[in-house]
Formats: structure tokens, sequence, C-alpha cells
């Protein structure tokens, strides 16, 4: 479970500060179903949003391999 939970907490956490930081709490339910619409991306893909989930990722699993930052993955 620490392993499947180092994954998916960088992915809240990219959720999270989208909704209350960048987008505070403001969301255009419309322009959600829009192809076109704000929240499109180049190629449907927020390119952001996955580079901070590879260094998310990256940090937890730093954590598994040196062993003084293990704590990085327990946490």
């Amino acid at each position: 479970m620490v392993g499947y939970s180092s994954l998916l907490g960088p992915i809240a956490g990219i959720m999270i500060a989208d909704y209350f930081v960048l987008r505070r709490c403001n969301l255009d339910v419309d322009a959600l179903y829009l192809p076109e619409g704000r929240y499109s991306y180049s190629g449907g893909v927020n390119w952001r949003a996955v580079a901070a989930l590879v260094c998310g990722i990256g940090v937890a699993l730093i954590g598994l391999a040196v062993d003084p930052l293990r704590w990085l993955y327990d946490y």
C-alpha cells in the first residue's frame, strides 16, 4: 500500500493545488465539456501537471532507493 500511495499522493497533490491555488475554487463547469474550452491542453495533456507528477513520484521513489531518505517513501 505504501508503494501505491507514493504514486497516488502526487496525483492528489496536483489536483488539490490546481483547484484551490490556481483556480481559487472557481470552475466553469460548461467549459469542462468543451473540446476547445479554457481547460483544454496541448493534445489533451497538461504537460506541466505531467512534469509535476514525475517530480513527485521521483521524490517518493528516491526514498525507496536511498536508505537514509527512506522516510520520504514511508511518509
